[in-house]
């Protein structure tokens, strides 16, 4: 009876449990779209599948859950209601990430839009509990109606006479037959196993025989397969010394074989786990005296598990130092209660020196301390660890003193704790002990900005220096490679500061001499528009100086390639030089030439380009020169031509008799001076108007009084200027020598004009203007009109219309008439007397100029820079300067009586003769030449040669010796920097392999023991909750949060790293849609809160959509969490257009954040809000700024503290002909 009453009591709290477990529903949602193939979970459907919430679920990865058997069904009805829109409703087995095992119960339905399912939505609910207890459920039910509230349990009985039996529905159920079937003895002992057979048929046949009772647990194998475990019971009836009956029960028992199966690996999991941590547990009642501890705690003593402990026999394990510690503790918590924890020295049984850590706490009944429990732990490997942590520190201060490395070791007040003896040699300290004094005392000329170094170090942040200049206090300046980083106490604590230090004094000194003689080589090439240039014939990349840069107009540091340079020449240039490179990457012959080429800016220039092809194994490798800007003599040149071509053609005009006068102007002609003076004599006399002399192209060479509104007002404005000239011009023409016109010009004054016409040719005019007839009237509106349009001063230009004058008909005729034979007279004078009076004075003056002329010529020659020389066919010098004097050594008369190939090196005499006479054959010849000094010293030369005449060349000789061995220093450390290059390359490839290793490390060694811990912490709250008081399980639920904790911080850290190293697949995205997809997967759930969410028409994007999907995932559930106090979540996403890229932005009216904290908010780990006020591992920004960067993009936000954030991201715009790529 007390059997079935345990049964009845453990049917109603099953019964119970299962109502209770009803209304919790533990059951969830999810839909699957069909056109982007993106799986929604809500929250229940993550937890049933023991995912973190970030887990991105997709059709394949989710039906990988399922057990083969029920994979294939949900598989299939998948298919039909995708194909076909039928719903289905399944149970199923299925396996969650932690390897649980659970039953499901999943249902679907297609959405149609058009007659074509485009969605499948569906709820997803645990019914392992369900499904487990679902068979004994039903079967109680029926038991309760046939067998009095008997649990999974059925009778059955045997009449030995006849050898017939029968047994309850329930019985055949636990056999898993048909509840009506009927089977004989024999058939039914069919189903044990081999072993339980042998038991029980003799037990059935001794109750037979006997009369003998039974009660046994066995196993079996039922209908369908199903290992159960039964309990069957047998007692005999007996009537007159004969069996008449015998009786039975027959109980379904596998459910509690299960439990104690599990109980018992529970209680073996807890002893192990106490074994690895060296931990057990013990109390001792003070009322009894006695005591009880666990298996672990008898093993520290070294004694066995059944010993029976007392107080005082615990107590005589430890030594005499610790004993008289935990004896007062002890009183303490009987006496008054207080709770202990101590480290305290022990002696094992086995006279092991062990460590140990002992807590102890009252139990209570009323006020009175009934009982003591507590804990012992054996800590000895870990004290062994800090006296090995002790003995490693002296280690550790010995290696500083003694290492080769300048470092130092600091507390959080900047005072010496070591320091190695090369820092005592770097900062000239001697042999000084210098423990615990203070750096800042040594060193007073420490300023702000090291000390700001030092305290940003010790909040946990490591500083680096490549080249630091540090000026000591007795003047002296010391160059520092530096790095200064946190060191931790054992808590995890910062403790102070480690400074590592190298001199780089001699080093820097060496740097800033070469950079000094980089800098000079590049102003002497600014100053002389000269750079340097070479590049890689197998690539075609190159390089070039930074004046060379500037010639083309372009950035110094602006990279260049062959193609680029040859893309500024202008074609026939261009052409040029493509043949000149040509040749010498196939000839490896050099070239000189010079080209007109057009900057980046649009600049005309004329351009020398030196190239001289370097050889390796025969063949050429690579192509460098010079690069010379000679524009301005260029231009000189030209000037200096034109100007003799005009000359020339002056004097023919003047002098010889067939002299053409259409090649001269009118200044060229007339005496301007005289007649100037004619014209002032001639207004001084009679203050009639305006009178001016302008050539054919409008430039006014003699002029007389011309009226204010003209000058201050017509021709100064650019519009009515444009008007004048026009005038001047364009109405002028057509009008026949002697005679004259008169016009209104465009500014609406008079003028009259008459021609001046030397020698046939029409040469100028002759004005007189700037009046108004005196029989009309002025045009005052015209007037004022113009000032307004023009923006002249009205007042000051009516003015001025009021002075000009007014002439009768008649006196304009009269001065036109005048003024017509004036220029007849002009005319005849300026071409027959005038000119020819001043030819004589006029040749003198050319002559003085030619003279002139050749005197800069020689001043030129004799200051150039470069040597300079005139040689004969032979090669003999006709002519030298004193610069070439210089350079070869040897006196200007030597070098008359030398020739060209004297001062050749002996092995390049042939070639540089050939190269002196191929200017002979093209008119133009260069090479670089090594010559030998007077002192016999050997100097490389850039010689270019000109041909002068049929007997005469002119060479130009500059001295490149010193740009040669600078080329090759620069080429040594061009190799130098790649060699740098190259290892820094290897160490990153490295670094990036380590990290991949750590990954792997993260992802496989530390999340095991993590959900280990998780998983031993469920099962001993689960199982042991009558164990714990409501401490005991607040710590467990501690452990299980912070593990779960852990485990989602390593999950984020993971799916940080991950986005560097996955390839992109970047597409065209549709922005809309997915914020608004994932905005309603976030808020679907919450019907608390009231969520506005405005998005403006922002464009589509071409980037990676899980990545970008991602972003927008953790801005909006950042906003949504941080506007939760809020009564109403508003979020607000739009777009800016900003030329090259677009500019997103989700902004909230959350609690915002302190804009001068704004570069932490997406560093790892960085949050502005601790996480009692909101949950997070602060790694959710981090991935999101790891993904717009990823794109090429930038992050940045915005904030007000209580009004809110804004956070604003860039992604490239797609270019027209560009597919999307990283």
């Amino acid at each position: 009876m007390d059997s079935l009453k345990d049964t009845e009591e453990a049917l109603r709290e099953s019964e119970s449990l299962l109502n209770e477990v009803s209304k919790i529903g533990r059951i969830g949602g999810w839909s699957l779209d069909m056109d982007s193939g993106d799986v929604f979970w809500t929250p229940e459907v993550f937890r049933i599948h023991d995912q973190d919430m970030d887990y991105h679920p997709d059709v394949v990865s989710a039906l990988e859950f399922y057990s083969p058997g029920s994979r294939k069904s949900l598989e299939n009805a998948l298919k039909e209601a995708i194909e076909n829109g039928t719903s289905y409703d399944l149970e199923l087995e299925f396996i969650s990430a932690k390897g649980i095992h659970k039953w499901v119960r999943s249902s679907g339905r297609p959405i149609r839009e058009n007659g074509k399912v485009v969605k499948v939505i569906g709820s997803f609910q645990d019914i392992t509990d369900h499904k487990s207890m679902e068979l004994s459920l039903l079967g109680r039910e029926r038991l309760l109606n046939e067998v009095g509230n008997i649990a999974k349990i059925g009778g059955w009985e045997f009449d030995p006479a006849s050898g017939e039996g029968s047994w309850t529905s329930e019985v055949a159920m636990i056999y898993d037959l048909d509840p009506k079937t009927q089977l004989s003895v024999d058939e039914s002992l069919g189903f044990f196993t081999p072993a339980s057979r042998s038991v029980i048929e003799k037990a059935f046949q001794d109750a037979i025989e006997k009369g003998t009772p039974y009660d046994l647990e066995l196993e079996l194998i039922s209908a369908k397969g199903n290992h159960k475990w039964v309990r069957a019971s047998a007692r005999s009836i007996v009537a007159d010394g004969v069996i008449e009956k015998v009786l039975g029960s027959f109980q379904d028992i596998s459910e509690y074989k299960e439990i104690a199966v599990a109980l018992h690996e529970s209680e073996r999991l807890l002893s192990e786990v106490g074994t690895i941590a060296a931990i057990g547990g013990w109390e001792v009642d003070l009322r009894s005296g006695k005591g009880s501890w666990t298996p672990e705690i008898a093993r520290i003593h070294g004694v066995d598990q059944d010993v029976d402990p007392s107080l005082m026999f615990g107590l005589d394990f430890y030594t005499p130092r610790s004993r008289p510690l935990i004896e007062k503790a002890f009183q303490d918590v009987v006496d008054k209660g207080e709770p202990y924890d101590l480290e305290l020295e022990f002696v094992s049984s086995k006279g092991e020196h062990k460590w140990v850590r002992t807590g102890g706490r009252p139990v209570y009944e009323g006020d009175k301390v009934v009982k003591v429990v507590g804990y012992l732990q054996d800590i000895t490997e870990r004290k062994n660890a800090e006296n090995k942590l002790f003995e490693s520190e002296t280690m550790l201060r010995l290696f500083i003193e003694h290492a080769p490395a300048s470092l130092a070791m600091f507390d959080l007040n900047m005072c010496y704790i070591a320091a190695s003896h090369r820092w005592l040699e770097d900062f000239s300290l001697g042999d000084r002990d210098i423990q615990g004094l203070s750096h800042y005392d040594l060193f007073p000329e420490v300023g702000d900005d090291l000390r700001s170094i030092h305290r940003r170090a010790m909040e946990g942040e490591v500083i680096t220096g490549d080249n630091d200049r540090f000026q000591r206090a007795d003047g002296s300046v010391q160059w520092l490679r530096w790095e200064v980083r946190p060191w931790r106490k054992k808590d995890n604590e910062i403790g102070g500061i480690v400074i590592f230090s190298e001199d780089i004094t001699r080093y820097q000194v060496a740097e800033n001499a070469l950079h000094d003689r980089d800098r000079l080589l590049n102003e002497v090439g600014s100053i002389a528009k000269i750079g340097g240039w070479e590049f890689d014939i197998s690539t075609g990349e190159g390089k070039w100086t930074p004046e060379v840069a500037l010639i083309h107009d372009l950035d110094p540091g602006a990279g260049t390639s062959k193609d680029i340079g040859l893309n500024f020449y202008t074609p026939s240039s261009r052409k040029i030089l493509e043949e000149a490179i040509r040749n010498s990457i196939e000839n490896g012959e050099p070239y000189d030439l010079e080209l007109e080429l057009i900057s980046a800016k649009g600049v005309h220039k004329w351009v020398r380009t030196l190239g001289r092809p370097l050889m390796k194994d025969g063949k050429v490798v690579k192509m460098t020169g010079s690069f010379q800007d000679i524009t301005e003599r260029k231009l000189s040149e030209k000037a200096l031509h034109e100007s003799e071509v005009r000359v020339k053609k002056k004097l023919a005009a003047i002098l010889e008799p067939d002299g053409d006068i259409g090649e001269l102007e009118l200044a060229d002609i007339v005496d301007i001076e005289s007649l100037q003076e004619l014209m002032d004599n001639f207004h001084e006399l009679t203050h009639i108007g305006g009178m001016a002399i302008l050539d054919m192209k409008g430039n006014v060479l003699v002029a007389i009084g011309w009226q204010d509104i003209c000058t201050k007002f017509h021709r100064v404005h650019p519009d009515s200027c444009k008007h004048c000239l026009e005038s001047d011009l364009n109405l002028t023409r057509g009008v026949a020598p002697g005679t004259y016109r008169f016009y209104k010009c465009k500014n609406n004054m008079w003028d009259m004009v008459t021609p001046i016409v030397l020698g046939g040719s029409h040469m100028g005019n002759l004005y007189i203007g700037q009046f108004f007839l005196d029989d009309e009237e002025i045009p005052y509106d015209t007037f004022r009109l113009q000032a307004k349009k023009y923006g002249f001063d009205e007042k000051e230009y009516m003015e001025a219309l009021d002075r000009v004058p007014r002439l009768s008909r008649e006196m304009v005729n009269s001065l036109m008439t005048y003024y017509s034979r004036l220029t007849e007279m002009i005319s005849i004078l300026s071409y027959s007397n005038v000119k020819l009076a001043r030819t004589l004075g006029e040749r003198d003056e050319l002559l003085a100029s030619l003279n002139e002329s050749e005197r800069r010529f020689r001043s030129y020659v004799e200051q150039a820079p470069d040597g300079l020389f005139i040689a004969d066919k032979d090669g003999n010098y006709v002519d030298v300067n004193e610069a070439l004097s210089k350079i070869t050594g040897h006196s200007r008369e030597k070098l008359l009586r030398m020739n060209f190939v004297d001062m050749v090196s002996p092995e390049e005499k042939d070639s540089a003769f050939s190269t002196f006479l191929a200017a002979d054959d093209v008119g133009i010849s260069a090479g670089d030449i090594q010559l030998l000094r007077s002192n016999g010293d050997p100097i490389i030369c850039t010689i270019k040669t000109v041909k002068l005449s049929e007997t005469r060349f002119l060479g130009f000789v500059s001295d490149i010796t010193e740009r040669k061995v600078a080329e090759t220093e620069i080429r040594k450390l061009n190799a130098e920097l790649e060699d740098r290059v190259n290892e820094r390359t290897s160490q990153l490839e490295s670094a990036n392999k380590e990290l991949e290793a750590f990954t792997y490390s993260v992802s496989h060694d530390l999340r095991a023991p993590l959900r280990a811990i998780d998983g031993f912490s469920r099962i001993i709250l689960e199982d042991y909750v009558d164990v714990f008081d409501d401490e005991g399980i607040r710590l467990f639920d501690v452990i299980r949060t912070n593990t779960q904790k852990m485990d989602k911080l390593i999950t984020d850290l993971l799916a940080l790293s991950r986005i560097g190293r996955n390839e992109m697949n970047n597409v065209n995205i549709d922005m809309v849609s997915m914020i608004r997809s994932i905005f309603n997967d976030l808020t679907m759930n919450d019907t608390e809160k009231k969520y506005v969410l405005d998005i403006d028409d922002i464009p589509e994007a071409c980037a990676d959509p899980i990545l970008i999907k991602q972003l927008w995932m953790n801005l909006i559930s950042n906003s949504i969490k941080y506007s939760m106090p809020k009564d109403e979540i508003r979020i607000d996403i739009g777009s800016i257009d900003d030329g090259d890229e677009n500019i997103y932005y989700v902004k909230d009216n959350g609690v915002g954040f302190d804009q001068r904290y704004s570069d932490k908010l997406f560093g790892i780990f960085q949050r502005l809000h601790s996480e009692r006020e909101f949950e997070g591992t602060g790694v959710g920004l981090a991935i999101v700024q790891r993904i717009v960067l990823r794109h090429g993009g930038r992050i940045w936000a915005e904030g007000k503290v209580g009004e809110g954030a804004t956070f604003y991201f860039t992604l490239p715009l797609k270019k027209e002909d560009n597919v999307c790529g990283e």
